[in-house]
């Protein structure tokens, strides 16, 4: 009976026109495949060319459609260290904005955001997503995977919100991407690899970290008192400043002074604490108690033996 044919076309129909990747055009099959399945002779009945046509109107409908959906531009640059050398938010945009207009996207608002992606949290992100939550674009505009996400939390957010359909297309000008399950799994291998980077980087930092830590280099910014040198990247003396430090030890191992009796006399020395203000008395206090001056540090709670010269025995 031709009439059981019908429901076996519309499956194939389904798998070689609307299951295509995006942009495949219907009449691209009109060759010998396409006669070979389905005009073998049992098909010429108006009912089912009536149904070839349906079914090819119905691809050309939705292709236009797709010329209406919305997007949204979502551009960062993290703070962090690790994340310096990435391309500019400026020059990020210059490339989605060409994208949007090359292949005639309707962009309707710009996301943008100078925060670290490897924690989740980022209050513009959520923004947007909130958004494409209430109808108000359907697809991302991003330079690449890991500018929406370098954490588990958030590149399983965005792939949920591809499964729910709140998002229905990414598109990235250094990255392929599909709305199909092999697409969303390219996906899911990219944001690995932004985790993982991170993860790696933060690995190597610690460990560099641990090694400075066990040579006695102090990792921060020294106390009044030291300065670091340039040249050598060493911490070394400062020796205007220092006069002051090693006077204020002097006078309070007399016992004549407090903190805050000590903080106004050394205001009247001429020597100021941080932006030129008087010298506070929780800031002698930390000076005075600063194992530092005498040849180690504390970093997380720990005492370490530092490679820089004491400045008071």
């Amino acid at each position: 009976d031709p009439s059981d044919k019908v429901p076996v076309a519309i499956d194939l129909f389904r798998e070689f026109f609307l299951g295509q990747p995006q942009g495949t055009a219907a009449d691209s099959y009109g060759g010998t495949e396409f006669s070979t399945l389905f005009w073998d002779g049992s098909f010429h009945t108006c009912k089912n060319i009536r149904m070839v046509h349906i079914t090819l109107h119905t691809r050309n409908v939705h292709s236009k459609e797709g010329l209406a959906m919305k997007y949204f531009i979502y551009a960062r640059k993290s703070t962090d260290d690790e994340e310096r050398q990435i391309l500019s938010i400026q020059a990020q945009l210059d490339e989605l904005r060409m994208l949007a207009t090359k292949e005639g996207l309707q962009v309707v608002h710009e996301y943008i955001e100078s925060q670290t992606a490897k924690e989740p949290g980022r209050p513009i992100f959520n923004e947007m997503l909130g958004a494409m939550d209430k109808g108000e674009a359907q697809g991302i505009l991003a330079w690449h995977p890991d500018r929406l996400a370098r954490n588990s939390v958030d590149g399983g957010r965005i792939v949920y919100a591809l499964d729910t359909g709140n998002v229905t297309t990414l598109k990235f000008p250094t990255f392929w991407f599909e709305n199909t399950p092999q697409g969303k799994f390219m996906l899911n291998i990219a944001f690995g690899q932004s985790k993982y980077y991170v993860d790696n980087l933060s690995e190597n930092i610690r460990r560099g970290l641990r090694k400075k830590l066990r040579e006695g280099i102090y990792p921060n910014m020294p106390p009044p008192g030291y300065r670091n040198d340039k040249q050598t990247r060493a911490i070394v003396i400062d020796e205007a400043r220092a006069l002051f430090i090693r006077k204020m030890f002097e006078a309070y191992a007399t016992g004549a002074y407090t903190y805050a009796s000590l903080a106004k006399t050394v205001t009247g020395w001429g020597f100021l604490g941080v932006r030129n203000k008087p010298m506070a008395a929780s800031k002698v206090r930390d000076i005075l108690t600063n194992p530092f001056y005498i040849g180690l540090f504390r970093f997380s709670g720990e005492i370490y033996e530092g490679k820089h010269p004491p400045l008071v025995s």
